[in-house]
């Protein structure tokens, strides 16, 4: 019979504290005998407490030691971090004031910092009368230097990768970042919410993992070999212990394959703490994934292998199938639940789970709600951080009261912020606010100033403060200037869906008359559908008309699936999340003529609005205005 990790560690402990307890019960006790049973006796003690900690089977003795540490690290460290954060929201002005005084000191020597005179930049009025509210293009020739191989343009060090945005708003940015707020990140925001879950939400053990629920994403270097790609790109250094899925696994570039592999490595360990992912609506996923492969990876668990029809690099696969040992035992455990059906089945294979993190937004709630009533019953689905390609802006310090699940509190030492009045947000350069000048019920655009170069950035966030915590507001994310619909983090704009719907109506050889987009779990709702789609799409309604002198081809002459393809190659992040399985083709729905009209006065009659205001909703969010175009379909 095998012997355990834990079993071991204790054995070793029994051992030390015997020692100990030799050296000093001897008759002649010397400093040198009581010293020794010191150093025997401390390591007995944590050996026989690490002993009674929970943690798969499957665990070896490094790995249990590893994890113990770790642990112990955040549970001490984060608390820490926690009180400070805390402190922090009583003197919200004074720390934002010390932190823009630093990010200048440290810039000013930079060309840009020197083109600006950020230098003699001694307060924050001197600050605001020096740099404009700026946009990208205030910066993008000085970060295309620094792409380039140029030193201190922007930053005084070179940047350690270069965030690229969405590109729904325009060609996709490049937001550096440099060694120092990556490690600001880590250190500050990982941190604190450790502190913070180790409060509301701990965990049944210091050993247990979690499972990261990644795909890498795709890579680009820049003319002087700085890798260009999303925020959440986790490198070799990246893999933490506490992470169930070892290293070949977080180097998978399509979705459905990295997350089959996460799922089989989390689905071997019962004693698995927390599933993350950036979205709920991965997670929501990763749910889906398994319901539908749950007998393949069953039968993967216990014989040690990943089944062959998945698109895996032969490297890739050869390194898991060494490291996936057979689990008979754990598979027909597994199988067992399965065979019960899908609710709650968090809780019934992961018995000592204690929260789900993945931020949840209005556009999620029913991808949170499919987790909350089925999946994951009686799981905390904790939306933490909020973030955004220029850094980690927010945390949410109550991850168990409801109503507080998309509240945030800035972290003030990290990102200077200014507030400007929703109202005036259309004005160039209009007047700003500071942390302690906000009112409660107020929306204000968000304008940040961070220690990698972007100062006064008006990236396009608005916000509404919802009460205050201590002297620091408490604020709700409204949403993005420009933005429209939002699936997979794609962010896609208005914009963006119109130039894409006008070239696909031009090659039909028709014009556009109006249109409307809706995420597919609306429709399907409406609809009546019992099941969801695996990956989720755009639905398109749209209404068109012959040009003049022709006449329209009948529907089923129509290429609908040429939106979706002119959509991909105009827009970058939605042609990479096509690209890699996780939004599925776009569903172009045409409707009668005249649908629009009726929608317009069905909205007018039900609202406060009139006609002179009245603006057409290019994302449709009610039930009665979706069914309303679906009986006008053609």
């Amino acid at each position: 019979m095998a012997v355990s990790a834990r079993q071991k560690v204790f054995l070793i402990g029994i051992l030390l504290f015997v020692a100990s307890y030799g050296l000093l019960s001897g008759t002649s006790k010397s400093w040198i005998s009581v010293f020794a049973a010191f150093v025997t006796g401390v390591p007995a003690i944590l050996s026989i407490h690490i002993a009674t900690q929970a943690c798969s089977k499957k665990t070896t003795l490094k790995e249990l030691i590893q994890l113990y540490f770790f642990g112990l690290m955040f549970l001490f460290y984060g608390k820490h971090q926690w009180k400070k954060f805390k402190e922090a929201t009583k003197t919200p002005r004074e720390i934002q004031e010390k932190l823009l005084l630093e990010i200048l000191q440290k810039n000013a020597e930079t060309e840009y910092g020197r083109t600006m005179g950020l230098g003699y930049a001694f307060t924050v009025d001197d600050f605001r009368k020096r740099h404009p509210l700026s946009k990208y293009d205030q910066f993008e020739d000085y970060i295309k230097r620094t792409a380039k191989g140029e030193d201190n343009v922007l930053l005084p060090s070179r940047p350690v990768q270069f965030v690229m945005t969405s590109g729904t708003t325009g060609k996709p940015k490049m937001i550096p970042m440099s060694t120092e707020r990556k490690q600001h990140i880590s250190m500050t925001g990982f941190t604190t919410l450790m502190g913070i879950v180790g409060e509301e939400i701990p965990s049944k053990s210091l050993t247990q993992k979690m499972c990261s629920i990644y795909t890498h994403p795709a890579e680009t270097w820049s003319e002087a070999g700085i890798v260009k790609c999303a925020f959440t790109r986790i490198t070799k250094n990246d893999i933490l212990p506490v992470f169930v899925s070892p290293a070949p696994g977080f180097r998978i570039c399509t979705e459905k394959e990295a997350m089959y592999v996460h799922a089989i490595f989390a689905l071997k360990d019962e004693y698995l703490n927390t599933l993350q992912a950036p979205f709920c609506i991965i997670i929501c996923n990763f749910f889906k994934v398994i319901e539908n492969n749950w007998s393949d990876m069953v039968n993967d668990i216990a014989t040690g292998t990943i089944k062959t029809d998945l698109d895996i690099p032969s490297d890739v696969r050869s390194e898991l199938n060494e490291i996936l040992t057979p689990d008979p035992i754990r598979a027909e455990q597994l199988r067992r639940e399965f065979e019960r059906g899908f609710e709650g089945i968090a809780r019934r294979v992961w018995p000592y789970m204690s929260c789900l993190f993945g931020v949840v937004t209005p556009a999620f709630k029913f991808y949170a709600d499919l987790l909350e009533n089925k999946y994951a019953k009686d799981v905390v689905l904790y939306t933490a951080f909020y973030i955004s390609s220029e850094g980690v802006l927010g945390l949410n310090v109550w991850p168990k009261i409801p109503e507080r699940k998309l509240h945030y509190l800035l972290f003030t030492d990290l990102t200077f912020f200014e507030f400007i009045p929703l109202e005036k947000s259309q004005e160039e350069q209009p007047e700003t606010l500071l942390i302690d000048e906000l009112k409660e019920d107020e929306s204000y655009e968000l304008v940040l100033t961070n220690i990698d170069g972007l100062y006064r950035f008006r990236f396009g966030d608005v916000i509404k403060v919802v009460g205050f915590y201590n002297k620091s507001p408490i604020i709700e994310i409204q949403f993005r200037i420009g933005d429209l619909i939002n699936l997979r983090g794609e962010k896609m704009s208005e914009d963006c869906l119109r130039r894409a719907l006008l070239d696909t109506v031009e090659s039909w050889e028709a014009d556009l008359v109006d249109y409307a987009c809706a995420e597919c779990s609306l429709v399907e709702a409406v609809k009546g559908a019992t099941e969801t789609a695996d990956v989720p799409y755009y639905v398109m309604f749209v209404e068109i008309q012959s040009k003049p002198g022709s006449i329209i081809k009948k529907e089923e002459l129509l290429d609908k699936d040429k939106f979706d393809i002119i959509l991909r190659n105009q827009v970058p992040m939605y042609d990479y999340y096509r690209g890699m399985g996780s939004l599925g083709l776009a569903q172009v729905i045409l409707v009668q003529s005249g649908s629009f009209n009726e929608l317009r006065d069905y909205i007018i009659h039900n609202s406060t609005t009139s006609i002179l205001q009245f603006k057409m909703p290019r994302k449709l969010r009610k039930n009665e205005w979706v069914k309303l175009l679906l009986k006008n379909s053609s």
